[in-house]
């Protein structure tokens, strides 16, 4: 397949990626691309220009990441960008549709869940660019939904963005992380890392399915690679109670090189 790839994605301050999962994918693979970086406000213009149709089930209508491959298909959507990869470059699998990739999914939201009010407010202040900032906040700080942030954490992602009945009240992002935040968030996370290690220990390692890299790895991994770039105390931490995680970004360490 000839020509280049275009991955549209979010840059952090440094012009670098930070999504959890397609870029991973892109560098295993081995795939020839280039980074077309789209700010929070320019995403759904540059997208909707391109003829992408409207993600409907979501809460914003264009999102990142999102691929046109090079004969001029565009696809948005992480878990349809893997599909088409999968089917396209189908030299190196990585299995998304399997058991350990759809586990690995699930204990990353119950990670992430509860650490929203830690993490986010790191994002908003470390990552993203200013003309970022004020559109990540304000398009989710109505968005809980009758939720509290905690039971939220237990729920996973497409859910929650899909409520729309403003449990948050409007507070700031400074305020969210003041009521939500700290070792209270921490305190919810034990049993979610605990059981991730566990999956891991079902078989010898380093990955989810043994010695076999798979889309698994890249999902868990893409949480534990963006603690460790902008927050690595938070890396530190999770990796201290469950050294399997280590040992699973380390192995999935020359993927992660390419950044941008």
């Amino acid at each position: 397949m000839g020509g280049k790839l275009i991955l549209f994605d979010i840059p952090d301050k440094n012009g670098r990626a930070w999504s959890f999962n397609v870029w991973k994918t892109l560098n295993y693979k081995g795939i020839d691309y280039e980074t077309e970086w789209l700010e929070y406000p320019d995403i759904k213009a540059r997208l909707e220009a391109a003829g992408i149709e409207p993600w409907l089930e979501q809460r914003a209508s264009h999102t990142c990441p999102a691929v046109q491959f090079p004969d001029g298909t565009y696809v948005m959507n992480s878990a349809k960008i893997i599909k088409n990869l999968e089917e396209r470059y189908p030299e190196k699998p990585l299995h998304p549709d399997s058991e350990e990739a759809q586990a690995s999914s699930q204990l990353t939201s119950r990670l992430w869940g509860p650490l929203q009010p830690v993490m986010m407010p790191e994002v908003y202040r470390t990552i993203l660019g200013e003309r970022s900032q004020p559109f990540f906040w304000d398009t989710r700080k109505d968005d809980l939904g009758g939720m509290t942030v905690y039971e939220f954490g237990e729920r996973s992602q497409p859910f929650f963005w899909d409520t729309r009945k403003d449990d948050l009240g409007g507070m700031t992002v400074y305020e969210f992380e003041d009521k939500y935040g700290g070792e209270r968030a921490w305190e919810r996370t034990k049993q979610a890392i605990e059981d991730a290690s566990t999956q891991l220990n079902k078989t010898e390692g380093p990955f989810f399915l043994g010695d076999q890299v798979s889309y698994a790895d890249f999902i868990y991994v893409g949480l534990l690679e963006t603690m460790k770039k902008y927050t690595p105390q938070h890396y530190q931490r999770v990796v201290e109670q469950a050294p399997a995680l280590q040992k699973l970004y380390e192995a999935c360490a020359p993927w992660l090189e390419r950044d941008n």
